[in-house]
């Protein structure tokens, strides 16, 4: 009996200090040089992403384009040694920026009203800090601030950061609220702030920018842990027309300030050991919806409370997926996952009120309204994996998408949308994409009406980047406008999930129109040199053809190699032009294996050598589907391989462990379905394609209640390749899997061995029938 107790005891205790899924996520994965994700506080798809910025590379001083900005995209870059504060918005792996609002920094000593400089830190209000007194998890960062012995630690609500300041030393503090502060910055780019001081422990506010969103404003609420003893704020800003204002000393102890160029502090006088907590509450809406939101989310002043709820939410979606794998493996897993699920983020109050893309107030009914749709990237795998591992999201964010589309005077869905703006940044009509796999799928929780509306909407608006001429001529002209080719390419691919989306809702009609612009593809294809090519308006071709080059060839972040492969419908065509499945396979091979040199990327900065195996570009989204074409021509076993290859050097834990942007979560989630064993080469048909597993085992917890399991047997470093495949214990030799199959709960096993497996296959057999 004894024994018996013994060995419960000892089984408490495993289960007590078991790793979970949340130990193995890195915040820090990704933050040096191109990955452009944060490090901060933040949970699930959250409203708030409380973070450090580590400079203040501005998008320009007035005189064009500053290069050194690009690095800054999510505010803080691993290889810097200052921090300038704390702001709590942040894009994740994004290739161009905004936000960056309302950064506090605590400071100790004289009052220091800019932030200083990288060479010159003691010329401002910035601090050195050293990586081995910082730390981040899901939910929480914390780090030291040298300069003024100050612990910074951070957590966060879905729409209300937390900030906790442990001071060393006694003595008097400043803690700076910096409106001004952002990311890519610009003179200018502030229209207005306001700030009011409620009373000695509440501080409201809202400032208006002019960026990427266009005309961005957003709200907060803030409250002190003690009361303020005074407070004040410093201005550059040349004001011509003050009013009877000037009756007033505005610059000190005056609870109004308002202009485009604040900075405010508040003093407290703070012993040693003490902590002052700020909590800091946003709003699209008002500072009483931000105060709404504080009020509900967190009524208190306990950290560590918030820090464990930010936590066991992170827990409770990176266990949707729970593996059996390598310490690496699981690392670059979890850490994937987790970076996936930061975007798109809530927007909205938790009263259901949101600022739309009218810049009136609305109310979401029957949905909770999203933001920060980055769809040029997130169509092609974060969204299909949505449609697996979050449907219920999945409905919301398309109700979000055809909401916006209700709001906009354009009457078309989002092409890339953050914070109740449409910036049209990147091509295409993704949307369409999205809306169409989930339709097909079943989860869409749309009217079929009103979704067919929005998308042929979408896909006929001639005033949109070269719509017009495209129904005009079948392609897009390359005398007529920019990116022709990949424009043709990637609206005939978002037709023909216009065609998949009215098939299934019986529109016959509008299914052969669809069915007929799919193939525009066609029109750009020049048999001569074997790639796909800009074209004229007189329907000649663009002359100085270069297929590696990726600037000036009608091709965007992508060259002509890649693009040409860019027919995700198709395959087949593109197998049938290449004459066969061995010479498809030969230039797949040649792709890979085949050098490109600087020369032809040097004007990309979204390119870059370390995201690049010979001619594949896996840093950027054009090609991410490129690995899986080898099964359409027969040949798994060099799919298996090249997905191996790509996730073993390509892919990392640490802050130089993506390679490239993340792209709200497009990078990580290409990892997370190759690491499974499938992917989705072209989403709205509903089916995954078959690679090969980097898991021993994963067990996916659907939403309906049932389990998918996948098992690779006899997985290892050498063992890559799929001898032989079961589906719920029968054989299996089809080369795809259809969502109906994993959503029906069950087991997909893999079989695994040390060489590759040749076999022939029945066209059945092969995905894309």
């Amino acid at each position: 009996m004894k024994s018996k107790i013994l060995v419960v005891l000892a089984l408490l205790v495993f289960e007590l200090h078991a790793q979970q899924p949340v130990d193995y996520a890195d915040p820090f994965t990704g933050t040096n040089h191109m990955g452009h994700t944060y490090p901060g506080a933040t949970v699930p798809f959250g409203m708030v992403q409380l973070s450090p910025d580590t400079d203040t590379v501005p998008y320009s001083t007035g005189k064009g384009y500053n290069k050194d900005v690009y690095a800054y995209c999510a505010g803080y870059q691993y290889n810097d040694s200052t921090i300038c504060g704390f702001s709590h918005t942040h894009f994740s792996g994004t290739g161009h920026s905004d936000l960056g609002d309302f950064l506090l920094m605590p400071t100790t000593g004289k009052l220091k009203l800019n932030p200083g400089t990288s060479k010159n830190p003691d010329g401002g209000y910035r601090s050195r800090f050293s990586h081995e007194r910082e730390s981040a998890s899901p939910g929480y960062y914390s780090v030291v601030l040298d300069d003024y012995g100050i612990t910074a630690e951070l957590t966060a609500t879905e729409r209300v950061g937390f900030h906790r300041y442990s001071y060393q030393q006694a003595g008097e503090s400043n803690l700076i609220l910096d409106m001004t502060a952002g990311i890519y910055n610009y003179p200018g780019k502030n229209i207005w702030q306001f700030i009011r001081v409620e009373n000695d422990t509440l501080i409201t506010g809202y400032r208006q920018t002019r960026g990427w969103a266009r005309t961005r404003t957003i709200y907060f609420a803030m409250v002190f842990s003690k009361p303020l003893k005074s407070y004040g704020y410093g201005s550059d800003e040349e004001i011509i027309y003050r009013g009877f204002y000037r009756k007033f000393n505005e610059k000190e102890n005056f609870p109004e300030m308002a202009g485009t160029d604040i900075t405010a502090w508040f003093r407290f006088d703070m012993t040693e050991n003490e902590q002052l907590k700020v909590k800091v509450a946003l709003s699209s809406v008002s500072t009483n919806g931000a105060l709404l939101n504080l009020k509900a989310e967190v009524p208190h002043f306990d950290f560590d409370k918030t820090r464990s709820a930010a936590e066991e939410a992170w827990n409770r979606e990176l266990s949707r997926v729970q593996i059996t794998a390598s310490e690496t493996v699981k690392k670059n897993f979890y850490t994937r996952l987790y970076h996936a699920f930061l975007s798109p983020t809530v927007y909205m109050d938790v009263n259901s009120n949101y600022r739309g893309i009218d810049q009136n107030i609305h109310k979401a009914k029957g949905f909770v309204n999203y933001t920060t749709f980055s769809l040029w990237d997130t169509y092609r795998a974060l969204h299909p994996l949505f449609t697996i591992l979050q449907q219920e999201r999945t409905s919301h964010m398309i109700s979000s998408m055809l909401a916006h589309r209700r709001q906009s005077v354009h009457g078309i869905l989002p092409v890339w949308s953050h914070h109740a703006n449409e910036n049209w940044c990147m091509i295409g009509y993704h949307a369409v994409s999205v809306i169409a796999d989930a339709y097909v799928k079943g989860i869409a929780g749309c009217d079929a009406d009103e979704a067919l509306a929005a998308v042929e909407a979408s896909s006929t608006y001639a005033l949109y980047d070269g719509i017009g001429d495209y129904m005009k001529y079948g392609y897009v002209p390359a005398d007529l406008g920019s990116n022709s080719a990949s424009k043709t390419l990637e609206y005939a691919y978002d037709d023909w999930c216009i065609m998949k989306m009215a098939e299934k809702a019986g529109n016959r009609g509008l299914a052969a129109v669809y069915a007929r612009r799919a193939e525009n593809y066609k029109n750009i294809y020049d048999i001569k040199s074997g790639f796909m090519r800009p074209r004229l308006s007189d329907g000649s071709w663009q002359k100085n053809f270069d297929p590696l080059k990726t600037e000036g060839q009608g091709f965007i972040e992508g060259n002509a190699w890649n693009y040409s492969l860019y027919v995700p419908h198709n395959p087949a065509q593109l197998i049938e032009w290449a004459g066969g499945k061995a010479a498809f396979t030969a230039h797949l091979d040649s792709l890979f294996n085949m050098t490109l040199d600087e020369h032809h990327i040097a004007e990309s900065e979204d390119i870059d050598k370390r995201g690049i195996i010979g001619n594949y570009v896996h840093g950027n989204e054009p090609s991410h589907h490129v690995p899986y074409l080898y099964a359409y021509a027969a040949s798994p076993w060099k799919t298996q391989q090249r997905v191996h290859q790509i996730m073993d050097e390509l892919y990392a834990p640490g802050p130089g462990g993506l390679p490239g942007n993340d792209d709200c979560g497009q990078m990580s989630a290409w990892y997370i379905f190759s690491a499974l064993g499938f992917y989705p080469v072209a989403p709205g048909n509903a089916e995954y394609v078959l690679g090969s597993p980097s898991v021993s085992e994963a067990c996916i917890n659907l939403e309906n209640g049932k389990q998918f399991t996948i098992r690779a047997s006899g997985l290892s470093k050498k063992n890559i390749y799929v001898k032989r495949m079961f589906l719920n214990g029968k054989p299996y030799n089809h080369l795809y899997i259809k969502h109906e199959d994993i959503m029906a709960g069950g087991e997909l096993r893999f079989e695994m061995t040390d060489k590759p497996v040749k076999r022939s296959y029945l066209p059945e057999n092969l995905p894309g029938q």
